[in-house]
C-alpha cells in the first residue's frame, strides 16, 4: 500500500509520511513471498514465522499511559488517546 494512501485513508497528518513508509516495509517484510517459496523474508532470515498478533492496522486508534501527570492530577484518566503511526526502533 502506498504511504500517500494509508495517510488519507486515516487522516493522518502528511509529515508522518516517513512512518507510513516504515511501517508498510514491517509488514512486506512479514508477508509470504513466491519468490521464497511461500515464505516470508523474516522465516528466511531467523528461522521462525513472524509473530503477527500484535501488529496493528496503520491509524488504529490506541490508547497509551501517561506517566507524566503532576501529584495534583490524580483523579484525571491515565490512559490518553492517540493514533497508531508505526513500532518503536528495536
Amino acid at each position: 500500500m502506498k504511504a500517500t494512501a494509508m495517510l488519507s485513508d486515516q487522516n493522518i497528518p502528511q509529515f508522518l509520511w516517513p512512518l507510513a513508509i516504515q511501517y508498510a516495509a514491517e509488514l512486506k517484510k512479514r508477508s509470504p513471498a513466491r519468490r521464497l517459496d511461500g515464505k516470508t523474508p523474516y522465516e528466511v532470515i531467523y528461522g521462525t514465522k513472524p509473530d503477527l498478533s500484535r501488529i496493528l492496522i496503520f491509524g488504529s486508534v490506541v490508547y497509551y499511559q501517561n506517566d507524566h501527570r503532576a501529584q495534583s492530577e490524580k483523579v484525571t484518566p491515565r490512559g490518553l488517546r492517540g493514533r497508531f503511526v508505526g513500532f518503536a526502533d528495536g
